[in-house]
């Protein structure tokens, strides 16, 4: 089996040294070493690649133990926090990899997406209606055509949300000056629950522009982003279709995005 060269690094260097660790602590936790052992094919065939359903379907189901594993021996000799998430990122993408084996082979494997991508894109968004200005100043109205024309000219994959008709009938509920209280203690990289049509995604606070004209959440798993304005965002609120949560830790947000994609893959794969 063929493994890429940071994931031999990490068996061989890392790995060693979580092994080693766990055998000191034996007479403590007995069976930790052998735990640690058996976790190794099932991570080195995990990024192997995937043809047939039956593989997809068993991904489903090993992953989480690997992942939780892997982490749980990482943190047994304080592996270093940024070398932990350049770690099990470049792990998520090879099983993503993995999955698309099949489209690869047949010579689709459809446009190649990155978060750095949507990164770039959504910081390139600029509007020619809102110039730079003092914190402080009063918002500026800039209209839901115009947004959803500078995302098309931009070609940014973000999908600018109205009020459905249901939301914007509510009227219970504090009124715009106790909602934009609430949403002008927000900052960027608070977590929430936003519910998309029957679907409701968890994402992240990405950007605010200057003049609060516009607020962009990004999907934990990385995927199309949301675009709403501040007249939207305060129906959403008022509906419960926007909820603040808790900040999720970033091991589990990467644990339930990877199985997000994982177990779409087995299924369309059926």
């Amino acid at each position: 089996m063929q493994i890429e060269s940071y994931l031999r690094d990490f068996l061989l260097q890392t790995w060693v040294r979580v092994l080693v660790a766990a055998s000191l602590r034996e007479k403590e936790k007995p069976g930790q070493v052998q735990r640690y052992l058996r976790i190794v094919p099932d991570l080195v065939w995990s990024v192997q690649p995937k043809i047939n359903p039956e593989d997809r379907k068993r991904l489903v189901s090993v992953i989480p133990a690997v992942l939780a594993t892997l982490r749980e021996g990482v943190m047994l000799i304080d592996w270093p926090q940024a070398k932990m998430q350049e770690f099990f990122s470049k792990l998520m993408n090879s099983h993503a990899l993995a999955v698309k084996a099949l489209e690869l082979a047949h010579g689709n494997p459809g446009a190649a997406f990155e978060p750095s991508t949507l990164s770039i894109k959504l910081d390139g968004i600029r509007f020619d209606a809102e110039p730079q200005v003092a914190d402080g100043a009063a918002p500026l109205h800039v209209s839901d055509d115009v947004v959803r024309h500078v995302i098309a000219e931009k070609h940014a994959p973000v999908n600018h949300l109205t009020l459905p008709p249901e939301a914007a009938a509510i009227t219970a509920g504090p009124d715009d000056a106790q909602v934009d209280g609430i949403i002008a203690r927000w900052k960027r990289g608070d977590w929430f629950n936003l519910r998309v049509g029957d679907v409701t995604e968890r994402v992240r606070l990405r950007w605010i522009s200057p003049r609060k004209t516009l607020y962009l959440f990004t999907p934990a798993d990385g995927r199309q982003a949301h675009s709403l304005s501040p007249e939207t965002l305060r129906g959403y609120l008022r509906s419960g279709r926007m909820q603040p949560v808790e900040s999720v830790p970033l091991f589990d947000r990467a644990v339930h995005a990877v199985m997000q994609d994982l177990q779409g893959a087995a299924v369309g794969a059926q």
